[in-house]
């Protein structure tokens, strides 16, 4: 029975679905670590949501963003409100900013927190749980805050300029700002990383560094000057990949828009493919596209939503792969993933919601999308033969769940996997099949389907929304 190559991979859907037109969502690839294991790779489920805190009796808008401070506290901007939870699970309302819903960007100086909201800035003082506004008379708002070398950095709102505060504190002196000099397009954002400063225009990236002289204290890098800016002013992260810091954004320059973007040291690496390019080129409207990164497991993983298009797409540094994660819709489409923003606190990874203020614990051992089905589902590679008609005899798949014998009650005590397929390329699909995995506690790993008929062209789609964990190792087909 030969295997259905490609099965265990990631989501490759192209413009024209009869040319490839694989989907992979809530769930991403992982290879062998021995090389010698019984398949060279699986298909593990992305982590689930549960609530770690609902802060919904507070204010019911989506968490705009996060920040520890030290190890035992948490300062979360959700809506309207600014609230502090500490590792003893104590929740307080400390103050109130102005009304939006948009990301806010957010630094420490180990002394305070200063965070901006594009019009305006914010100071939290620890010590006394006061959030007051920032009215420097030189401050004239800021997208994106930043800490290095003792000093909170921050591009000026719709100009071209940043600006340094003097060294732990929040004082501005006057003359301690730059301009962006490599090109006249306006700076979207900035960024730090490795001791750097990377100002995205819209249309250039320049880096400056600090040049240990009196004053203000940066100055531009000779000879690094990237001619890709950036599209969406949330979408750039700061990441730390296996040691090495690293920025990924969403890209705009003179010729187009659309691609995604690491840095290299001072130099930047394409990470996005022509699937995925070719999916946003179809996205109205990127510039509101929002992205958080997190390390779980190994794997590395920058999370990039847009919220016009309702879909999000995550990028595994282990694999150089890409996936999507949602929640399905009653109609039966996928929407974007819940999650907002992310901080790794009390050893715990959590995201906010962007919709309402709950903040969810994201986790491996977790089986639901907050108490609702987690979908996973796989798409395969097109299985055709110089247009040859096959005759589809039996499809196998080896497949495994929770190897627990916890008992479930309900959804999940005899966990099930659906199958369609499509003969056109993937536009349209059958009716669903349905066959069991083992009820729990006796387990099997292979899932048989016979009598699929004849095609010339066929694609295979599996899904599985029981609450357990949920791993595929491949895939055969008996064809004659």
């Amino acid at each position: 029975m030969p295997e259905i190559v490609g099965f265990v991979g990631s989501s490759h859907k192209d413009r024209d679905l009869c040319f490839d037109g694989q989907r992979c969502i809530n769930m991403f690839p992982q290879i062998s670590a021995s090389g010698t294991s019984k398949t060279p790779a699986k298909l593990i489920s992305a982590p689930g949501l549960e609530v770690d805190h609902d802060l919904t009796s507070i204010v019911n808008r989506g968490v705009r963003g996060m920040i520890k401070f030290g190890q035992t506290t948490l300062f979360v901007v959700a809506g309207t409100a600014v609230i502090k939870i500490t590792s003893a699970g104590t929740v307080t309302a400390i103050g109130n900013i102005e009304s939006a819903d948009t990301p806010v960007g957010m630094a420490s100086n180990g002394i305070n927190v200063f965070f901006v909201t594009g019009p305006k800035g914010y100071v939290i003082d620890p010590n006394t749980d006061i959030v007051t506004e920032y009215t420097d008379v030189s401050f004239a708002g800021a997208d994106a805050v930043y800490f290095i070398n003792g000093s909170y950095v921050f591009n000026k709102t719709s100009t071209s300029q940043f600006w340094a505060m003097l060294p732990y504190s929040t004082t501005i002196d006057p003359l301690w700002f730059a301009t962006a000099e490599g090109s006249p397009d306006s700076l979207v954002t900035l960024a730090v990383i490795n001791q750097e400063v990377w100002l995205f225009g819209d249309q250039n990236t320049e880096v400056w560094a600090s040049d240990g002289r009196s004053g203000f204290p940066y100055s531009r890098i000779t000879g690094v000057f990237i001619e890709q800016g950036c599209a969406a002013k949330n979408s750039v992260v700061k990441a730390d990949v296996n040691g090495v810091g690293t920025i990924f954004w969403l890209s705009a320059n003179s010729e187009g828009q659309g691609m995604v973007f690491r840095t290299v040291g001072t130099s930047v690496s394409r990470v996005s493919n022509h699937s995925i390019e070719q999916e946003i080129a179809t996205y109205d409207d990127i510039s509101d596209a929002v992205a958080y990164a997190y390390q779980q497991e190994g794997h590395n993983f920058y999370v990039l939503t847009f919220p016009s298009q309702n879909i999000t797409w995550v990028y595994d540094t282990a694999t150089a792969t890409w996936h999507q994660r949602g929640w399905l819709d009653v109609d039966g489409s996928f929407s974007r993933h819940r999650s907002n923003c992310h901080v790794f606190f009390d050893r715990k990874n959590l995201v906010g919601d962007w919709n309402t203020a709950k903040i969810y614990r994201m986790a491996t051992d977790i089986y639901t999308d907050a108490g609702n089905p987690l979908v996973r589902l796989r798409t395969s590679p097109h299985i055709y033969q110089n247009n040859q008609r096959i005759a589809h005899s039996s499809v196998e798949f080896l497949v495994k769940t929770a190897p627990s014998l916890v008992t479930i009650v309900g959804q999940g005590s005899d966990p099930k996997v659906k199958l369609r397929w499509s003969d056109d390329g993937g536009y349209t699909f059958s009716n669903t099949r349905v066959a069991s995995i083992g009820k729990i506690g006796r387990f099997k790993d292979r899932v048989v389907f016979t009598r699929l008929g004849q095609s010339r062209d066929r694609v295979y789609e599996l899904s599985y929304s029981d609450p357990t964990s949920f791993t595929i190792m491949g895939a055969q087909l008996n064809a004659e």
